[in-house]
């Protein structure tokens, strides 16, 4: 009798928690790390990719290497060599999933792609550009590129300011077609400096794309692989985040020192600030921080107040519903996701940064 009291409470438990996780109000946790890499340093990651076997694959552009690393022997090691011939990259920028589980780096300087194969071997190179084909800033297992067109909206901006319409392009690998499959919306000026509300998007290994909705209404939609739009439902106890004096001097001081440069007033010089147009709140999702992960979620960093050293995430499942929020101890920068979770890098007192992973939830 005591058990099935037992079972029966675990089994209201996992319920209550299930409905929890589901609804908008799921509970903010922090993370911590799982696993250390502390043999050597890193000084600018730009991709990481993790191997079939486990062992990670690591671009780091300002040492222009390409490392394998495994955590477990506490080992790293560099893949090809520093140059323009065979087995060589110059300056690399860039690290996506590929076919064959296999990975595909920009070798920006040399003009192609490199394709390190699952036992981390420079198998070979492809053309970087070609007629309609852009700089991909994703890719996925089957070989598809992607890109936005964001650029060519801002530039349309100055003729135009109500343009605010950026396609997101895909270059399919099999047969070469390059076909638009869906919109993002970007409204201001076209060289906002500070937390433009544009959307955002990524691409999942599985060809899926993420988008977060930053406007008025926060929220999360699915493209699908046949282009296909799944409309998330809004955040509904998202509340906009004001953007503080606090907020406003910070940012001001980390634009060379808080001044835009000197006027004279009668005989005496008067520091004027730097021409800035800070809005009143925050935007939902910070740009350039959302990835999908290897089962089908997404995860958007939020934006906060600067002073705030941990970062803030919320996750998203394959419906577009946030299911919960997670932090990052300070001073950690997401840079990657894998089947094994979450990797992250802390920067140190002299400007290293330090490889860690974290189990995802």
């Amino acid at each position: 009798m005591r058990t099935l009291i037992l079972l029966s409470t675990l089994v209201v438990f996992i319920i209550c928690t299930v409905r929890g996780l589901a609804g908008q109000e799921a509970a903010e946790i922090t993370l911590t790390p799982s696993r250390l890499f502390t043999a050597e340093p890193f000084s600018r990651v730009r991709g990481v990719e993790e191997l079939p076997d486990g062992r990670v694959l690591l671009v780091d552009q300002r040492e222009e290497a390409l490392y394998r690393i495994d955590f477990e022997a506490g080992t790293r090691e560099m893949l090809g060599h520093r140059g323009r011939g065979p087995g060589e990259y110059k300056n690399p920028t860039g690290l996506h999933p590929f076919r064959g589980d296999s990975a595909l780096m920009v070798d920006i300087v040399n003009g192609r792609f490199v394709v390190v194969s699952p036992e981390g071997e420079l198998a070979r190179t492809e053309p970087l550009f070609g007629p309609g084909v852009s700089l991909p800033e994703g890719a996925d297992r089957y070989g598809n590129r992607y890109w936005d067109r964001v650029t060519g909206v801002r530039l349309a901006k100055r003729e135009d300011p109500s343009a605010d319409q950026a396609p997101i392009v895909r270059y399919e690998y099999a047969s070469g077609q390059i076909d638009t499959l869906a919109f993002l919306t970007i409204p201001g000026p076209p060289n906002p400096n500070a937390f433009p509300a544009w959307d955002d998007w990524a691409v999942g290994p599985d060809g899926r794309v993420a988008i977060v909705r930053n406007q008025d209404e926060y929220r999360l939609d699915w493209v699908e692989r046949d282009g296909t739009v799944r409309r998330g439902p809004p955040v509904e106890d998202f509340r906009p985040l004001r953007v503080s004096d606090d907020d406003e001097r910070a940012l001001r001081e980390s634009r060379g020192g808080g001044y835009g440069g000197v006027a004279r007033q009668g005989d005496e010089p008067v520091r004027r600030p730097p021409p800035i147009d800070v809005p009143d709140h925050f935007p939902p999702g910070k740009l350039r921080r959302l990835w999908v992960t290897y089962d089908r979620l997404a995860i958007v960093e939020r934006h906060q107040h600067l002073s705030e050293e941990r970062p803030l995430f919320d996750v998203f499942d394959a419906d577009g519903s946030r299911t919960g929020s997670f932090r990052l101890p300070a001073g950690r920068e997401l840079v990657g996701t894998g089947p094994s979770g979450l990797y992250a890098v802390r920067e140190d007192e002299l400007g290293f940064l330090w490889l860690e992973l974290y189990e995802f939830p």
